[in-house]
């Protein structure tokens, strides 16, 4: 596997890690992810739907690559390692946004915090979750009380 694996947006340095708006153009460089400027680059779209697009855009990018090569792309790679591997992922993005948030920086806290948004939605791509069923379980639960909503849960 090359030292850069390619994926949705790109790799940074290291087989695993995903951070920026590129992506591989399997020449050993990168590109820019089509119309990630230009949502990023206009604070007015960085509201309300844009973080929406970024995330139906993403998990669109995820469902054409499953599929592909693994060694051309990073999620063909992941999806060919299996669920047990991307949740293993998951969870290791979780404790590098935990490492980040508890040394203060805040500029590796919005790294990692990507990184592990992305790697859930590779997760949920394989278990066939959409993140408009997160963000209708997270709507079905507004205006109810944290410690209510936990406890009426079934652990």
């Amino acid at each position: 596997m090359p030292a850069t694996s390619p994926s949705a947006f790109g790799a940074r340095g290291g087989d695993d890690n995903i951070s920026s708006p590129l992506r591989s153009n399997g020449e050993g460089d990168r590109e820019a992810v089509e119309g990630y400027e230009t949502i990023v680059s206009q604070p007015s779209l960085c509201k309300t739907n844009a973080m929406t697009d970024i995330i139906t855009h993403l998990e669109s990018i995820i469902a054409d690559r499953r599929n592909a090569d693994p060694s051309t792309s990073y999620v063909a790679s992941l999806s060919a390692k299996g669920r047990e591997k991307m949740a293993q992922k998951v969870g290791e993005e979780a404790v590098e946004t935990v490492i980040a948030a508890m040394a203060d920086d805040d500029n590796a806290l919005v790294s990692e915090s990507a990184d592990l948004v992305f790697h859930l939605l590779v997760l949920l791509a394989e278990k066939g979750i959409s993140w408009q069923q997160i963000c209708d379980e997270l709507a079905h639960r507004e205006g109810v009380s944290g410690l209510i909503e936990k406890a009426s849960r079934k652990d």
